[in-house]
């Protein structure tokens, strides 16, 4: 037997509180609210990313043939597509949070939050399993299948 389970029923109090009886007219605390509540979106085609300042979420997300990403702010239960991230996948977020980089059409994009602005940082890249941007402005990526890492200048080649 439990040594927790013997000392509760080792004295009158512990026996009684062992078969229920506590004081009167105590409440269970309620149980913690969600802190995250579900993300409404169609089917999840990847893996989400969280922001460097943890209050957003991008994830890609769609039907067969029609991936796009989609940004929920973690106060918004509201999540809203990502101008320019139609096809889309692999999701990262720049150091500071102002760019996301995503993998589609075979390249590596970008797209500023803001303003939707875009760009191609490396045009014919494909089967990347993961990327982060640093602070100093290199995208370090991974390439399948060898697993091979790369970097990559965040304004991208010239």
């Amino acid at each position: 037997m439990d040594s927790r389970c013997s000392r509760w029923g080792s004295s009158p109090a512990g026996r009684s509180r062992a078969r229920g009886h506590l004081a009167p007219h105590r409440t269970r605390p309620a149980p913690p609210s969600s802190i995250c509540p579900s993300i409404p979106a169609p089917r999840f085609r990847g893996y989400p990313a969280l922001s460097p300042d943890g209050t957003a979420l991008v994830y890609p997300a769609g039907d067969a043939g029609s991936n796009r990403l989609y940004l929920r702010r973690l106060a918004d239960p509201n999540p809203t597509p990502v101008p320019g991230a139609e096809g889309a996948n692999t999701a990262f977020f720049s150091a500071d949070g102002e760019w996301l980089g995503f993998l589609a059409e075979q390249s590596l994009k970008k797209v500023r939050l803001a303003d939707g602005s875009e760009g191609v940082i490396a045009p014919y890249l494909d089967a990347v399993a993961g990327a982060t941007w640093s602070e100093d402005g290199t995208i370090l990526l991974a390439r399948l299948p060898q697993g091979a890492l790369f970097e990559v200048p965040a304004q991208g080649y010239a």
